[in-house]
């Protein structure tokens, strides 16, 4: 067996390979009575046959290959948006063969010049040594079918796109079927779109698969998948460097030899739309030569369709502090008789979709050349059930200051209104920008209740905030705009992003207004390198306000408010009931996010904007307002949860036991390991703050006994959190730290952090100040007759060395029962 293996590997080695006329039939024999969609690339379809006709430049070019669901199976839910893959790639022709080529490996990269890519760039040893050490993996490989005598050669598109290409395989969309795919049938799998452009070819799969159900019954399972193969530009867009005082979405290159003498480092680049002005030496703000056009989808059904495209234009304001005047416009998608090509799923057009489908969330995803940065498209994307979250959600924080907001649902406008400002975030993230959280802070309580300023600057500083609604706001106060708007920093970043030819000291003139002016400054928190700002209370989600527990006072307020109405704010129905529980369920989470807003001042981080490093530490002042807050007023607001007459109504089984869930979280989350660490720490490098963890303790025991109670007469919510509380100061003093936290430094958390999360208390002093606080909670809280809390007070007195049942007993003569 050996041998003949042996002697056929000869063989082959020895028999020539076939010419292209042996290897090929006549081109024009092939295509002839083809349907030619035109373009660089041609598709051509004969009966059920497609085939694409590439010319000889294209494989100098380099391409974007997006994929997204176009149609999901019934049963299927897209977790995480439409899109399955986007890469770079490029052809690559091997004899008989095409091969496309990944190049979104990290092999984009650049070498020695600012104007790279251009005309004029050499190949450089720098060059020569990047391509010997890094290879993209080929995706695919077509065979070469004919060549015509313009060098066009002709590839089977058939085959493959009627295939799960492994690298934009549809089966990890579709595992919420709970069916597992196994195989595409050909038989049952065809192309169901397919048409060239300009610069990009279109073609949906219908795929169909044979496929088992969880009871291991085979099953058919069929799903559509657009694809969209894009030409880069040829004349690449002006690269605009990343800077960490304005938030843009960044692309990375690998940079060799750079412009600042480094020989290696990564450059990242804002991703940004390409604008430039129809008339050069026209006025500021002008025309530019193409705006940025967003179309509707005809999914969205007719009376969102308003809100949607106000949501899309509310953005050309921020454009004419580039100088640009309508550089942004919204409008219906083509119809099929105005255009029979035109595609929802083509992932050239920036488009405005409407997912059926059970999920509460909008995502404003993109695709870029990673080369520059340059936005080539967008395709938002809205879950109608977003509304009804969101409209909870109003109602529990305006129901007293919009009295359009008294019951639910909301009216059409208000909703209409919410959708508007939804779309308009997600607006923002397709011209580049990321999440502003700083934002959310920037505004001042005498600002918020402002009705001319709300009604011009909005509830936050930016509409990219997760800020929401002004809640701040007062009924005397007079305000009926209580929504974020695209507000000053959203103009300044669009300014820094879209301006034409700046140089270097330009962007960094503009980037530098957020020094001296507050509501200018971008900070987000989310990625690894910023996670210091989770511990800057001036970096929030779901909360607004730079005055923090005077604005979280006015949100847990309202929350009261509209949990007391809540019976009479929905009308009787078989659903009643779900609705009502569905509603307290979303205030549980808004009073916890409240509450963590504040959490996050102890130990806090100051200045922790922009770089992510943080600057300063919160005041011991505000750290222990914070705290006495918390034990006080944070614990006591849980009563609304336990409201036996409301609960009676939706929830009488597991009512009391979730308030009571929530006051251990509260206790926890302020007891956490690293927030003790950061108060000892900050105490340690500055011990002129004389606030350390016994001083920190002190202040939790005295304001939990603020109004102090027999354990037996408390409210479920403060029993629970004195419980908490107590488990804590007996555990806390044995904490050894967290050593999984190691693999944090691999996934590119600062040191900081991750010596922060493994380090112990046993060097804080944390044994000797919970002690004291035990001692205190005993003296204050113990029981003088047995009952609810014995219990907890006899552990307690057990670990300070008091003995309850012995304490009657008399007292043994020293040294007598010694060994």
């Amino acid at each position: 067996m050996r041998i003949t293996w042996a002697i056929a590997i000869v063989l082959c080695h020895l028999m020539p390979l076939p010419t292209s006329a042996q290897a090929t039939e006549d081109y024009e024999q092939i295509v002839s009575g083809a349907e030619i969609s035109a373009g660089p690339v041609q598709i051509l379809t004969k009966d059920v046959q497609h085939y694409l006709s590439l010319p000889p430049e294209v494989f100098d070019r380099t391409l974007i290959w997006s994929a997204e669901v176009a149609r999901y199976p019934a049963d299927a839910i897209s977790l995480a948006g439409t899109e399955i893959a986007t890469r770079a790639v490029k052809l690559e022709r091997q004899g008989n063969r095409v091969l496309v080529r990944s190049l979104s490996s990290g092999s984009i990269r650049t070498s020695g010049t600012e104007r790279f890519p251009t005309d004029d760039l050499k190949m450089t040893p720098i060059d020569i040594a990047f391509a010997n050490a890094q290879i993209g993996p080929v995706l695919l490989s077509f065979d070469v079918l004919a060549e015509n005598s313009d060098g066009r050669i002709l590839l089977d598109a058939t085959a493959p796109f009627t295939s799960d290409i492994a690298d934009y395989s549809v089966k990890g969309q579709l595992s919420s079927t709970g069916i597992t795919p196994i195989a595409v049938d050909p038989s049952r799998s065809y192309i169901a779109q397919a048409s060239a452009h300009p610069t990009n070819i279109f073609l949906v799969s219908h795929l169909t698969f044979m496929a088992q159900d969880q009871t291991g019954q085979d099953r058919a399972l069929s799903v559509e998948v657009a694809h969209t193969i894009t030409l880069l530009p040829e004349d690449p867009m002006e690269r605009r460097r990343f800077d960490p005082r304005v938030g843009y979405f960044a692309t990375e290159v690998l940079d060799f030899e750079g412009d600042d003498g480094s020989p290696a480092g990564v450059l990242q680049l804002a991703l940004r739309h390409r604008l430039t002005h129809a008339d050069p030496n026209a006025p500021r703000p002008s025309d530019p030569a193409e705006p940025l056009v967003y179309y509707l989808s005809p999914e969205i059904p007719e009376r969102w369709r308003p809100y949607i495209r106000a949501a899309i234009e509310d953005w050309q304001p921020a454009f004419e502090a580039a100088g640009f005047s309508n550089a942004i416009v919204a409008r219906d998608a083509p119809t099929p008789a105005e255009d029979p090509d035109w595609s929802i799923n083509d992932a050239s057009h920036n488009v405005i979709r409407w997912i059926t489908q059970p999920i509460a969330n909008a995502l404003g995803p993109n695709v870029h050349d990673p080369r520059t940065g340059e936005i080539i498209s967008a395709h938002i994307l809205v879950w109608p059930d977003v509304l009804n979250v969101f409209s909870d959600y109003y109602y529990l924080l305006m129901s007293d200051l919009d009295p359009h907001a008294q019951s639910l649902p909301l009216p059409e406008e208000v909703q209409g209104r919410i959708l508007r400002y939804a779309v308009s975030h997600e607006v923002g993230h397709t011209l580049g920008l990321r999440h502003n959280h700083h934002a959310s802070t920037a505004w001042s309580t005498d600002q918020l209740r402002d009705a001319a300023f709300v009604a011009e600057q909005g509830s936050t500083s930016s509409i990219m905030a997760y800020g929401r609604f002004n809640y701040v706001a007062r009924p005397e106060d007079g305000i009926d705009q209580f929504f974020p708007l695209i507000s000053a920093y959203d103009t300044h970043a669009i300014e820094w992003g879209y301006t034409p030819n700046l140089d270097a000291d330009a962007l960094d003139a503009i980037a530098s207004e957020s020094t001296d002016q507050h509501e200018l400054v971008w900070g987000a928190g989310e990625l690894p390198s910023e996670v210091y700002g989770h511990f800057d209370p001036g970096i929030l989600t779901e909360n607004i306000g730079a005055d923090r527990i005077e604005a979280t006072r006015a949100g847990i307020a309202a929350l009261q408010s509209s949990l007391a109405r809540l019976p009479d704010a929905i009308a009787p129905s078989p659903t009643k009931g779900d609705t009502m529980g569905r509603v307290f369920d979303q205030a549980k989470e808004r009073y916890l996010g409240s509450i963590d807003s504040v959490t996050q001042m102890v130990g806090g981080l100051t200045s922790t904007a922009s770089d992510g490093l943080p600057t300063g530490y919160v005041s011991v002042e505000d750290q222990k307002a914070a705290l006495t807050y918390l034990m006080s007023d944070g614990i006591s607001g849980l009563d609304m949860f336990a409201d036996p007459q409301l609960l009676a109504e939706f929830r009488p089984v597991g009512g009391l036991e979730g308030a009571d869930a929530m006051a251990r979280r509260i206790v926890a989350s302020l007891l956490d390991p690293s927030i003790i660490r950061l108060v000892y720490t900050q105490n340690q490098l500055q011990p002129d703050r004389d606030f350390g963890v016994a001083e920190m303790l002190a202040t939790i025991t005295d304001a939990f006994l603020q109004d102090a109670t027999a354990i037996e007469d408390m409210p479920s919510p403060k029993r629970a959190a004195l419980a908490e509380y107590v488990g804590l100061l007996q555990a806390l003093p044995l904490y050894e730290g967290d050593p999984s936290a190691e693999i944090l430094a691999l996934l590119g958390f600062p040191q900081g952090l991750v010596d922060l999360s493994t380090a112990s208390l046993t060097d804080t002093g944390i044994d000797a100040a919970a002690a004291a606080e035990l001692e205190k909670l005993v003296e204050a809280l113990a029981p003088q007759e047995d009952g609810l809390a014995t219990r907890l007070f006899k552990d307690v007195e057990r670990l300070l060395g008091i003995e309850p049942d012995d304490a009657e007993e008399t007292e043994t003569p020293s040294g007598e029962n010694d060994p």
